[in-house]
């Protein structure tokens, strides 16, 4: 059985009450910075995460109980989302503090048809928590760059995550989403990580349908930059090695100028 520890909470209240863990805590942080300039010294990108605007709440509470409160406009929905907001403004900013180049938040909230609320729940709860949080980190390092996590068909949702303050979308699937359709659209603003699937041509393909799949992707999505080549997520145990060596041979000898 799953456990949610605010699973049977019923007030306000108990949000507070309930022992938060101390994720801005000093120690958590200590000796980042340090790190960052020394991988930043050797000329490497550095990216810190992990800001979550989701996720946390409903472990915490249950996904169901969660997006009822959300729908109810429950008080306990509201005190969630406030200690969320509370919680990830001051990790963004001691993020921003370390010098490194990439922020990564994220939330899943859309599944593989289609988000898994209205936009107008997503702009009352998850919005401001994302907005304001990407912008205090944008206040002490202006120069930071922001990704984006979402797995999913989110295509109706990116117009809110560029009003947010996002920079790179991940993780880009294509059996989800027309990605080169994204390109078209939104490439003068976004830029996409991801894009090779991990349902489809990784684990089914052969390695030259796999070779032949990144050459055409970084055609279409590189054309003027702004593309990561990346498989779509993680590399499952079904993905034949064949097929994972074909993908980043190619892309190391495609994928650079």
């Amino acid at each position: 059985m799953d456990f949610f520890p605010l699973r049977n909470i019923s007030c306000a209240k108990e949000v507070d009450d309930f022992p938060w863990p101390d994720e801005v805590a000093a120690y958590r942080f200590e000796g980042l910075a340090e790190k960052v300039a020394a991988k930043k010294a050797e000329d490497h990108a550095v990216f810190v995460s992990d800001l979550q605007f989701f996720e946390s709440l409903w472990g915490l509470r249950g996904f169901e109980a969660l997006m009822i409160d959300m729908a109810e406009k429950s008080p306990v929905a509201y005190r969630l989302f406030d200690r969320m907001y509370e919680i990830n403004i001051a990790k963004a900013e001691l993020i921003a503090k370390t010098g490194c180049d990439i922020m990564q938040c994220g939330s899943d909230v859309a599944t593989q048809r289609g988000p898994l609320m209205s936009q107008t729940m997503w702009r009352e709860y998850i919005l401001p928590v994302m907005r304001d949080s990407i912008r205090a980190a944008k206040k002490i390092n202006p120069e930071l760059l922001v990704i984006y996590h979402s797995c999913g068909n989110v295509s109706s949702m990116i117009d809110g995550f560029i009003e947010a303050g996002i920079d790179i979308m991940d993780p880009c699937q294509p059996e989800a989403m027309d990605i080169f359709e994204l390109k078209r659209r939104y490439g003068k603003v976004l830029t996409f990580h991801g894009g090779i699937g991990v349902q489809s041509v990784l684990p089914g393909g052969t390695p030259e349908q796999v070779r032949d799949t990144v050459r055409k992707t970084i055609d279409i999505m590189g054309d003027g930059g702004g593309y990561l080549c990346s498989s779509s997520h993680c590399l499952g145990r079904d993905i034949p090695w064949r097929n994972i060596m074909a993908f980043a041979e190619t892309v190391m000898e495609y994928g650079h100028p």
